[in-house]
């Protein structure tokens, strides 16, 4: 942006001190908290457009107005209002005849989240030999118990007792304390200190046995292909077989004390944890034939804490009670090769128990009991973690942390034993405040091939005024036709490749765009803009090849085009407003002639504040900005809104703008105004909002600015509402010292005080 040459010469002034310039009502634009110097005399150059608004630049230590870059900016007589977004009642959409994925995807969006675990069933501890005596099948529908040298069946649909029966064969010499089911099948495996049984589920005879470890277990993995499993004992050795019980041995491994083993759900290794003289080490224990192949010590300090370990299909975890280690699979550079690699997930709810879970059998999360501190006392609470997108659930209260957990493949129901007995708790998985199956489950609406559904969910979605997700009502809806217009780049691609139901999808939006409605010129406008995108790149522009700028310029002219058409009805969509400013601004960069979208933008959806991104980016110094512009520019977007919500608005601007600042915009970071951060901040929390990027952000920008008061006040709310910190992308990190040290000295310090062990 150009600064008229009047007001730059009045910024280049050396004076000491600070000025303030007052407008309207005679309110002070800026507050100053060094002496007032008397008045000066100052022409101002008036304004072309309209009246002066709060822009305060800063050059040195001078600040004064200049004309707001904007208009749209003081075009509002009234602020609007949004307070308590998140509690505005649902209008209801019962007479759309919407399909199950469009309800699905409005399930997902506003059924509550939970609050505590739903209770089906409480069985007695007294019905059960010790903590190793009971297994849920992988499918959740069975759970089986063993009493003394009985096996109690239950039907988990109906929380019903099936039956039980005696156990086949000879145990007085010792007696049976632990039961698992064999992966898939429906046979059992029963231990004693002496023998281990396969008991048929046909006829409930034994099918095999072998000689026991001589000690009882206290941890018992097979694969859910029934095909390899692992022993401990309790005297802290390892035994490897196969679960048919033709193959069963120690494993020739070091002579070590073990605390905890795990195996891969491809049988391929196992991991375990040693421990000597206080230290714990972690152990790969490559296998095959249920042989130990190979035996390696992980070099690798940071998982010699690790206490657990567990085993997946694309992921294992150790849990240090600390921090999460996860070993992740990727291909090998230039290879289709598969090979593992670990990496460190930093968070600050602690994990102690969890279990491999999934939904597509290729690739696995972890249902985890941790424990966080929330209003500075700590709490146990079970939540889902995916190791590689560190997303995670909502955390659900314990009583008290569970002795041991087992869950369905699925993670639909959790079988938690504590002092009080075996609880079976059904849930919907993955219920977050960020509604992360969101894209999924929009993903199923498009790919119905009846855009009218797209159109019904759309409408459903504009009655709305209740936010979900961090998202205003017509954010969501510019998610909903963002995923048609990718779904529609992804199979124009597909060529001769393309399936018959693809082809039907594809033909469908081709013959939507035909027939001319709005919704379908502003999914097509989309496309087109994201096509110009990845022809451009997100390099700087000298990266950019002279083909890339051609099809840049070609994909924005062809989404210009579909945006105008969009945009000329009576009711646009906000996603046709966002991006045909966005593909202005692209194309020649000016920002008086993209004002009139912006401000229909904002009177048409004043929740929504994607547009006030989209301008600031291009505030930035480094792009039509100067030097305090951006900074100016979100403070009075802010104003446009009545009480909390204005610092709400403010913390994530704040955040969301700030990450493109750089050292040398010290102007910038001198003008946060951190009263309104906090303010913002301590609504946010207090309203629920998910913790997003910006939230992160924001965070980033108080550690440099606020007090250290202000500072953890801002990780006490992250420690409450945060498992694992966020990744945006490869060059984002979030480990400051303030990040990881001050919410450790948090936990440990409640922790001590409460007198809890971790």
């Amino acid at each position: 942006m150009k600064i008229p040459s009047s007001h730059r010469s009045v910024c280049s002034l050396l004076i000491s001190g600070f000025l303030a310039v007052c407008v309207g009502c005679g309110e002070p634009i800026y507050h100053a908290v060094d002496y007032q110097r008397p008045s000066l005399d100052i022409k101002w150059s008036e304004p072309s457009d309209s009246s002066r608004y709060e822009w305060p630049l800063k050059r040195q230590n001078y600040i004064v107005t200049k004309p707001p870059p904007m208009a749209y900016l003081t075009s509002f007589s009234e602020k609007f209002s949004f307070d308590n977004v998140y509690e505005e009642p649902l209008v209801p959409w019962d007479d759309l005849p919407l399909g199950d994925e469009a309800k699905a995807f409005l399930a997902e969006i506003y059924d509550p989240l939970p609050t505590q675990l739903e209770t089906s069933l409480t069985i007695d501890p007294n019905e059960m030999t010790g903590d190793q005596a009971f297994d849920l099948s992988l499918d959740g529908k069975r759970l089986v118990l063993l009493r003394n040298t009985q096996l109690v069946l239950y039907n988990t649909e109906t929380n019903k007792r099936i039956g039980s029966m005696p156990l086949p064969g000879d145990w007085s010499s010792a007696p049976p304390h632990a039961v698992r089911f064999c992966g898939r099948s429906k046979d059992f495996l029963v231990a004693s200190t002496k023998q281990i049984c396969r008991i048929s589920g046909k006829d409930g005879q034994i099918s095999s046995q072998v000689d026991g470890c001589n000690a009882s277990i206290v941890r018992w993995d097979i694969t859910p292909n029934d095909d390899a499993m692992v022993l401990l004992s309790d005297e802290g050795k390892i035994y490897l077989g196969h679960p048919d019980l033709t193959y069963f041995s120690p494993a020739n491994v070091e002579d070590r004390t073990y605390t905890d083993v795990a195996i891969t759900e491809d049988a391929s290794h196992a991991i375990a944890v040693s421990e000597s003289s206080g230290a714990y080490f972690s152990h790969i224990l490559n296998t095959k034939d249920h042989r130990v192949t190979e035996f390696h010590t992980i070099d690798a300090e940071v998982v010699h804490k690790a206490i657990r370990v567990v085993g997946g299909l694309n992921a294992d975890a150790w849990l240090d009670q600390a921090t999460w280690v996860v070993a992740l699979e990727r291909n090998k550079e230039g290879s289709d090769e598969k090979e593992n690699y670990l990496d460190l997930r930093w968070g600050y709810w602690r994990p102690h128990l969890a279990v491999s879970c999934t939904r597509d059998e290729k690739t696995n999360w972890f249902l985890t009991v941790g424990m966080r501190i929330i209003n500075d006392q700590a709490q146990w609470i079970l939540f889902d973690f995916g190791p590689k997108s560190r997303n995670h659930s909502v955390a659900i209260p314990l009583q008290e942390k569970p002795r041991r957990m087992v869950a369905s493949r699925n993670g639909g129901l959790v079988v938690l034993l504590d002092s009080a007995g075996l609880h079976l708790h059904p849930r919907r998985a993955w219920r977050s405040p960020r509604r992360i199956d969101i894209p999924e489950l929009g993903y199923a609406v498009v790919r119905t091939a009846d855009v009218k559904q797209i159109e019904l969910l759309y409408e459903a979605l504009g009655r709305q005024k209740r936010w979900s997700a961090g998202k205003c009502p017509s954010e969501l809806q510019d998610y909903l036709l963002s995923f048609a217009s990718e779904l529609w780049r992804s199979l124009d691609r597909k060529g001769d490749e393309i399936s018959e139901q693809d082809k039907r999808v594809l033909q469908s939006l081709v013959q939507w765009r035909e027939e001319g409605s709005v919704l379908s010129k502003t999914v097509s406008g989309y496309r087109h803009a994201m096509d110009a995108w990845e022809a451009r790149g997100n390099g700087m522009s000298d990266s950019v090849s002279q083909g890339g700028w051609k099809t840049f310029e070609e994909s924005n002219r062809k989404a210009q085009a579909d945006l105008k058409a969009a945009v000329e009805s009576d009711n646009p969509p906000s996603l046709a407003l966002l991006q045909l400013t966005q593909v202005s601004l692209d194309l020649d960069g000016d920002l008086t002639a993209v004002d009139p979208l912006a401000r229909r933008f904002v009177e048409l959806y004043p929740d929504n504040l994607r547009i006030a991104g989209c301008l600031g980016i291009k505030l930035l110094p480094q792009w039509h900005g100067a030097p305090g512009d951006v900074v100016s520019f979100f403070t009075a977007h802010s104003k446009l809104y009545e009480g909390k919500h204005s610092d709400i608005v403010y913390a994530l601007m704040a955040g969301r703008l700030s990450r493109h600042l750089y050292n040398d915009s010290a102007l910038d970071w001198k003008s946060f105004d951190i009263s309104r951060m906090m303010s913002g901040i301590t609504e946010y929390d207090r309203q629920n909002w998910p913790v997003e990027y910006d939230m992160w952000y924001a965070k980033e920008c108080l550690s440099r600015l606020a007090t250290r008061e202000q500072n953890e006040q801002m990780l006490r709310y992250l420690m409450k509402s945060v498992a694992v910190f966020p990744v945006v992308d490869k060059n984002t990190f979030w480990y400051t010292r303030d990040t990881v040290s001050v919410p450790k000295q948090i936990f440990d310090d409640v922790l001590a005080r409460e007198n809890k062990s971790p």
